[in-house]
């Protein structure tokens, strides 16, 4: 019987190391794109809820009050009101007074994923900055 002579190719063994290697590289790349793609929606809503606030605004300079109506605010600033991955409400407290205590409180909660039902709030009290606050007391999203 006759020898081949030069033959190429892989062992058996070479491809279990490759698939291995490609295993682990997975294992560990796999969890940092789910957190990044995590931060990318955490900051989609922080955009999102300071458009609302902006709209709030805007309504507030011409009706002299404000309103939780999302679509109404849709003319005054451009926002998306649900997106599949965050539902947005708008809390308002129209007091004219005395003292005027006009404020507002929107709330962006996570509709899916591994975050679901966890909030992200934007407090904007009369004559004051606005506050943005993250589930478990953490200063950013996701909250872990």
């Amino acid at each position: 019987m006759q020898k081949l002579k030069n033959v190429f190719g892989f062992t058996f063994i070479e491809l279990m190391v490759a698939v291995l290697i490609v295993g682990i590289v997975s294992a560990i790349a796999y969890p940092l794109y789910i957190n990044s793609v995590e931060k990318a929606l955490g900051a989609k809503a922080v955009e999102n809820l300071h458009c609302i606030r902006t709209a709030l605004i805007n309504f507030f300079v011409e009706n002299t009050s404000y309103t939780n109506n999302l679509a109404t605010l849709q003319t005054y600033n451009q926002f998306s009101q649900n997106d599949g991955d965050w539902q947005y409400t708008v809390v308002v407290v129209n007091d004219p007074g005395p003292p005027k205590n006009y404020s507002f409180t929107i709330t962006a909660s996570r509709l899916v994923g591994r975050f679901i039902n966890q909030t992200i709030t934007l407090t904007h009290p009369y004559k004051q900055a606005p506050t943005i606050t993250y589930p478990g007391g953490f200063n950013h999203w996701p909250p872990v």
